[in-house]
């Protein structure tokens, strides 16, 4: 039986996990009356390793609309993020630079709530990403010594004409 046994290297996930983030970022505006608005715009990530530990680094652009005395205006500033995820391992080894990393967005970030705390104005913003560790992996798997028979492959007619 051991003779049976084939050992395949191929590409697999070995690890994965998903961060779902809750941030408050805080913004100054001189005098404002009233915030009109808030958009999350232009969100661009990627993965890296740091440390030898997959994150994820991305960054997104705020858009807070307010106002000073009925005249409208729009701070527009862009914030960066590092997020670590917990992973779930599906092998014991380290991961090295060789690993492909894969990261998604399942929740875009967006706005939750705008706040006036002291001097500052503060957006909470909710965001959603997975990561997947791409790697080399050892499959084992058992061949059968059993001889297929083709012959009936041999006596197959087609009807050429069975679309009409």
């Amino acid at each position: 039986m051991a003779n049976n046994i084939r050992e395949i290297i191929t590409q697999a996930v070995i690890a994965k996990g998903k961060k779902r983030t809750l941030n408050k970022y805080p913004f100054s505006i001189e005098g404002y009356d009233k915030i009109l608005g808030c958009w999350i715009t232009n969100h661009r990530y990627n993965a890296a390793f740091k440390d030898g530990k997959p994150v994820v680094l991305g960054t997104f652009d705020v858009h807070l609309w307010y106002s000073i005395n009925d005249d409208s205006s729009l701070l527009k500033q862009t914030v960066s993020y590092l997020n670590e995820l917990d992973l779930v391992k599906k092998e014991t080894r380290n991961f090295d630079e060789g690993d492909e990393l894969m990261v998604t967005c399942n929740r875009e970030p967006k706005c939750i709530s705008v706040n006036k705390l002291e001097d500052k104005v503060v957006i909470e913003i909710e965001k959603e990403i997975s990561l997947s560790v791409v790697g080399k992996t050892t499959m084992r798997v058992e061949t059968k010594a059993e001889n297929e028979t083709w012959d009936e492959l041999e006596n197959l007619t087609v009807d050429e004409n069975f679309i009409k």
